[in-house]
C-alpha cells in the first residue's frame, strides 16, 4: 500500500547553481546526517522514504521548484511514474464497451498520461520508473480484475486508439492541404461523404486548413477522428471555440452512434465495439453527452488519481463539493459555488454608447442598433459562429478613438502569439501590467507556479490565463474579451469568471466577453447581447437584453432547453422531446433559471 509523501522538483524551475542549493543547507534531516535532499548528476533529489515532510525547502526554494504533500490517502502503488520526485498516476480509467465515457478534473491531473497509456506509447511501470516497464508485469498486477482485459488487449495491440488533441491550432503546422485531403487520410470505412453530411461540413470540404477558424478546425479535427473508426476514441476538450449550436450538434451525433451500433448489435451485424472518452470543461455538455464519468483528483503536476466510475450526474455534483460519497474522500476544503448573478442591465451611469452600424466584410454583412453602455455591467455576447460577435468587438475596438478619455483593452480569441513573445517568460510577459491589478490576478488565478516558463511552453489552459491577465491588469475602462474560458478547466473558469467581476464592479468598469459555456456566462453576465441571422452571410445583433430574456431568445432559436440542477444550481440541457423539454417549451421557458 502507499502511505507517505509525495515530493515534485520542478526541473524547468530549479537552478540549484543559481540558489547554492539552498534546499540541501535548510533540511534539517540533512544537518542530522540523513542526506535526504541531495544534488546528483544535473539535479536536486530529495529522498520521498526519508523526508519528514517539514516544508521548509519549499518556503526556502527562490525559484518555487519544490511541492511536498504529505498523502492522507492509503492507495496501491502507482499505476506509473515518471521517474524521481516526478508526477504520478494512481488507478485507470473503466473502458465499457459501446459507452461514452466522460473524465472530469482539474488540468495538470493526469489526462496526458492516460492518453499516452491507451496510446500505447507509455507502457505502465507501477511506479517502479527505475525498472523497465512490461505489459506482462502490468497484466499480473491487475489479475481478477476488468481492467485486466484493458491491458491485455494493449499488450497484444488489439486496441485501435483515435486521438483528438486539446490544442487543434497546431493542425496547420503538420498538415498542409485542404480539409477534404485530410479526412480523406482518416476514412477507414468509406464514410466520407455520410459523416460530412451528418456533422455540416460540406462548406469546408474545399477549404484550406491554414484559412480555418478556431470553430472549423475543431470541427474538421472531431470529423477526421470519427472517421478512424477506432475501438477507443478520445475527445479533448472537444467543444473549445465550438458555439453552443455545434456543442449539441456534437453531443446529439456522438449519442446516436452508439445506440445505432447497438441496435446493429441487436440485428447480429456485425459491428466494432467502441468507447468514446470525452475529456470537457463545459458541465452542461459533459453532463448530455456521456454515460459514465470518472472524476480525476489530486494536485496538478504533482498526483492524479482516478475516481471509481460513476452516474454522470453524480460524478458532476461531487466534483463541485470536493467530496467523492463512494470513497469517504474529501479531495478539495472547498467547493466550487455557482453564485448566479442578478440580471441588471443598469447597474451604473452611462459610460459610452455606440450608434447604428454596418459592417460589411466581403459577403458577409452585420447591423447593429444604437445603445448605451453602464458601468459596473458585465454583458455577455453568445450567438452561433459566425453571426458577428467577433467582428461587433473589433469594430468597437477600431472606433474607441471617438470616445475620448476612455482606454479600451482587447483579449483575442487566438492564443498565437508572435514569435519573439512565445520566448518570453511569463513574469517578463506581464512586467508592463498594471501592478496592483496584476497582484491580485497572479495569486487567484495561480500565475506564480508558471511565472518561470516561457509561453512557448505554456499548455492551453495556462496561456489562455497568462493572455487574459495581461488584459485584465491593463487599467482600461473598457474590456473586450474573447471566449476566456478556452481550455480552462472547471475551477479555472469560475475563478477567472471571478477575477472578470471582481475588476469590472470593484473598478467601476465595463466588460463584453463572448463566450459559448452557459454555465460560465451565466456566472459572469449582467446582461446579454445576442447575434443571429445566417452565419457568415447577413447578421444582426439585439439590443442588450437582461440575462434570461436574452438566453431564453437564443435558446428558442436553437430549440433547447436548460434546466437548473436542484443541488448545484448548474445548467443542465433536457434531452430532447423529454417531459422537460416539452414543458418549458410549451411555456416558452427555454431557459429556466
Amino acid at each position: 500500500m502507499y502511505k507517505r509523501r509525495i515530493a515534485i522538483i520542478d526541473s524547468k524551475k530549479c537552478r540549484p547553481k543559481l540558489c547554492g542549493e539552498v534546499c540541501i543547507k535548510v533540511c534539517p534531516m540533512n544537518r542530522m546526517a540523513k542526506n535526504v535532499v541531495y544534488y546528483e548528476g544535473e539535479a536536486i533529489k530529495i529522498d520521498e522514504t526519508l523526508c519528514s515532510g517539514c516544508g521548509i525547502c519549499v518556503i526556502k526554494c527562490p525559484f518555487d521548484a519544490i511541492k511536498i504533500i504529505n498523502l492522507e490517502l492509503i492507495l496501491d502503488d502507482p499505476l506509473h511514474q515518471y521517474g524521481e520526485n516526478r508526477f504520478r498516476l494512481f488507478r485507470f480509467i473503466d473502458l465499457p464497451k459501446k459507452q461514452n465515457i466522460g473524465v472530469i478534473g482539474q488540468n495538470g491531473i493526469g489526462k496526458s498520461t492516460i492518453i499516452k497509456i491507451l496510446a500505447g506509447q507509455i507502457i505502465p511501470n507501477l511506479g517502479k520508473y527505475k525498472e523497465k516497464a512490461d505489459y506482462k508485469k502490468v497484466v499480473e498486477n491487475f489479475k481478477g480484475k476488468e481492467i485486466q482485459k484493458t491491458f491485455i488487449n494493449l499488450n497484444k495491440s488489439l486496441f485501435e486508439f483515435a486521438y483528438k488533441p486539446q490544442n487543434i491550432e497546431l493542425i496547420p503546422e503538420v498538415f498542409n492541404g485542404k480539409v477534404v485531403d485530410l479526412l480523406k487520410k482518416s476514412d477507414k470505412n468509406n464514410k466520407l461523404n455520410e459523416i460530412v453530411e451528418l456533422w455540416d461540413l460540406k462548406n469546408l470540404l474545399q477549404k484550406d486548413i491554414n484559412i480555418l477558424s478556431g470553430g472549423e478546425l475543431q470541427k474538421v479535427a472531431i470529423v477526421s477522428t470519427v472517421l478512424k473508426n477506432a475501438n477507443v476514441s478520445f475527445f479533448d476538450e472537444p467543444s473549445s471555440f465550438l458555439d453552443i449550436k455545434q456543442r449539441f450538434l456534437f453531443a446529439t451525433n456522438l449519442q446516436n452512434s452508439s445506440k445505432e451500433e447497438t441496435r446493429n448489435e441487436k440485428k447480429n451485424q456485425e459491428t466494432k465495439e467502441k468507447t468514446n472518452i470525452i475529456v470537457e470543461h463545459d458541465l452542461a455538455i459533459l453532463d448530455y453527452i456521456v454515460d459514465y464519468c470518472h472524476i480525476l483528483f489530486g494536485q496538478p503536476h504533482a498526483y492524479g488519481i482516478c475516481s471509481h466510475i460513476k452516474n454522470t450526474n453524480v460524478a458532476i455534483n461531487e466534483f463541485l463539493f470536493g467530496f467523492i460519497k463512494d470513497e469517504n474522500l474529501r479531495f478539495r476544503d472547498y467547493e466550487l459555488n455557482i453564485n448566479y448573478t442578478p440580471s441588471n442591465i443598469k447597474t451604473g451611469d452611462v459610460l459610452f454608447d455606440y450608434s447604428e452600424n454596418k459592417v460589411k466584410l466581403g459577403k458577409f454583412t452585420l447591423e447593429y442598433p444604437q445603445d448605451e453602455i453602464h458601468n459596473n455591467q458585465i454583458i455577455g455576447i453568445i450567438g452561433e459562429n459566425g453571426t458577428g460577435k467577433t467582428t461587433f468587438i473589433k469594430n468597437i475596438l477600431e472606433k474607441s478613438n471617438n470616445y475620448d478619455n476612455l482606454k479600451f483593452a482587447y483579449k483575442p480569441q487566438s492564443l498565437l502569439l508572435r514569435k519573439q513573445e512565445m520566448e518570453l517568460p511569463v513574469m517578463f510577459y506581464l512586467k508592463d501590467c498594471d501592478q496592483d491589478l496584476l497582484k491580485d490576478l497572479w495569486n487567484k488565478l495561480n500565475i506564480e507556479r508558471i511565472k518561470m516558463y516561457k509561453l512557448g511552453e505554456l499548455n492551453g489552459g495556462d496561456l489562455q490565463k497568462v493572455i487574459t491577465t495581461k488584459v485584465l491588469a491593463t487599467n482600461a475602462n473598457v474590456y473586450l474579451i474573447d471566449e476566456p474560458s478556452a481550455f480552462l478547466d472547471v475551477e479555472e473558469r469560475l475563478n477567472i469568471g471571478k477575477a472578470i467581476r471582481n475588476i469590472i464592479l470593484e473598478k467601476n468598469k465595463v466588460a463584453f466577453v463572448v463566450d459559448h459555456d452557459i454555465l460560465f456566462l451565466d456566472f459572469i453576465s449582467d446582461a446579454i447581447l445576442m447575434f443571429s441571422g445566417t452565419p457568415g452571410q447577413q447578421c444582426h445583433a439585439s439590443n442588450i437584453m437582461n440575462k434570461k430574456e436574452g438566453m431564453n431568445k437564443f435558446l428558442k432559436i436553437l430549440n433547447i432547453t436548460y434546466r437548473k440542477d436542484p443541488i448545484t444550481k448548474r445548467p443542465r440541457i433536457n434531452k430532447q422531446n423529454s417531459s422537460k423539454d416539452k414543458d418549458q417549451k410549451l411555456a416558452g421557458n427555454y431557459y429556466s433559471f
